[in-house]
């Protein structure tokens, strides 16, 4: 799913660092869309993120390599410095993307990824299964 948008596109390339956070992350659609860039500490050695989760709780979360880079990509390709308070996953109107706009690159990105992996079709695909995946995979 996350190779299924098309990286010729700036939407494309956004849905791509949107479908890749949520599956390294294991953050909350609320988090993943809330996400602004001076949450982000891309120099670092070991890169991180800042999510601001239920009830006023942050946590710090480790981001890997691949997704540090998608995401130091986006932001250049956006213009945004590291450290300003902007949204990193917006619309096609620079607005920060709502629940269900997340909902539907999800929805897009297991449509496409239904021709490779056609048990996809059967199965409810949603924002919140990369959480779980994640979940799954370090248990």
């Amino acid at each position: 799913m996350i190779a299924a948008p098309d990286q010729r596109t700036p939407r494309g390339r956004r849905d791509r660092a949107f479908l890749l956070f949520l599956a390294r992350t294991g953050a909350r659609v609320s988090e993943a869309i809330g996400g602004n860039a001076d949450d982000l500490q891309l120099e670092r050695p070991r890169s991180q993120v800042l999510l601001h989760g239920k009830g006023r709780r942050d946590r710090v979360i480790p981001v890997p390599q691949d997704l540090a880079r998608e995401l130091a990509a986006l932001l250049r390709e956006r213009g945004i410095v590291n450290h300003e308070p902007r949204p990193i996953n917006v619309g096609a109107h620079d607005e920060r993307l709502t629940r269900s706009r997340a909902s539907h690159i999800v929805r897009r990105a297991a449509a496409k990824a239904v021709a490779i992996r056609p048990d996809l079709a059967e199965k409810p695909i949603s924002p919140h299964i990369f959480r779980h995946s994640l979940g799954m995979k370090l248990l």
